[in-house]
């Protein structure tokens, strides 16, 4: 699925287009479904990384993810938590 964050093929933090990597901002057992439900950015190498080891970056990137994706089902937030199990916003 196209990502529900972003329209272009840009850095989400950064702007840049080149050598990209698409980043899944809910990970572990819920990748795939993060994949299905367009949770994902592009991002840089260098930021890659860094929202695989950062926290705080880490956080910021489920947070919108999860907001973006309430904000396009009407704030169906049972339906969140049947998929994802987990508030990102708490």
């Amino acid at each position: 699925m196209d990502s529900i964050l972003q329209s272009e093929k840009v850095c989400y933090i950064s702007g840049a287009t080149d050598i990209l990597h698409k980043h899944h901002c809910i990970g572990g057992s819920n990748r795939q479904m993060a994949d299905k439900e367009g949770l994902w950015v592009y991002l840089t190498p260098e930021w890659h990384m860094k929202a695989h080891s950062n926290t705080a970056l880490k956080k910021y990137l489920q947070g919108i993810a999860q907001a973006e994706w309430l904000r396009k089902y009407e704030n169906d937030k049972e339906k969140w938590m049947k998929l994802f199990g987990r508030n990102y916003l708490a």
